[in-house]
């Protein structure tokens, strides 16, 4: 079974790594994380590089933009590159 995890951020610096080690954490292995970043402007990108980095086995995706679109509109459709669809999507910031 593959397991992919779609997360929408936005500034989500404070919870973003405690999340992420989490998700790493779990009994059955990550495949694929992707993250449609929200316009952070604290060090949100800079934690998911770090992640990115330290978990080479997983397939890594994220879509930084420039602007703040909202929740609604970052996972109201699959994320571009994601492989599967998903089902329950989170929200760090």
């Amino acid at each position: 079974m593959f397991c992919s995890v779609a997360m929408s951020t936005y500034n989500g610096e404070r919870f973003l790594a405690e999340q992420l080690s989490s998700i790493c954490a779990q009994t059955r292995p990550v495949d694929e994380i992707v993250v449609s970043d929200d316009g952070s402007s604290d060090g949100t990108l800079r934690i998911l590089d770090d992640f990115r980095l330290a978990h080479p086995q997983i397939h890594w995706k994220i879509l930084p933009s420039a602007e703040n679109h909202g929740f609604s509109r970052e996972l109201s459709a699959r994320p571009q590159g994601l492989r599967r669809r998903f089902d329950f999507p989170l929200r760090s910031g």
